[in-house]
């Protein structure tokens, strides 16, 4: 085993060895919460779908009504692609460990 110098993203969990991998995905990262994304958002519930007699896949939910669109993946898989810059959305606090880190743009503040 080794040591390795890593950056992280500030908003969720990617790492790379690259600095600039990790400046690059920050800004459109979904749990930042300046992108307003699906990731963040008081809104978003989890939910599941029956697939077969056997089978259940968890699916997003926005309690706002806005669906989600989906790329099939596999047989019982289903990709969602989460949305940026959303009119309904609502900054989650409980999402994060130290909401305080995190300057509010003018129009995100209650």
């Amino acid at each position: 085993m080794y040591e390795i110098k890593a950056y992280r993203c500030d908003y969720c969990k990617k790492y790379s060895s690259a600095k600039s991998v990790i400046r690059k995905h920050e800004p459109k990262c979904f749990d930042n919460p300046v992108n307003r994304a699906c990731a963040t958002c008081l809104l978003l519930e989890h939910g599941s779908e029956k697939v077969s007699e056997r089978f259940s896949i968890e699916i997003p939910i926005c309690r706002a009504g806005i669906k989600f669109e989906f790329v099939p993946s596999g047989l019982f898989e289903k990709k969602f692609t989460l949305k940026h810059n959303c009119p309904e959305w609502i900054l989650d606090f409980e999402r994060f460990d130290d909401p305080e880190k995190f300057d509010e743009p003018e129009d995100m503040k209650f």
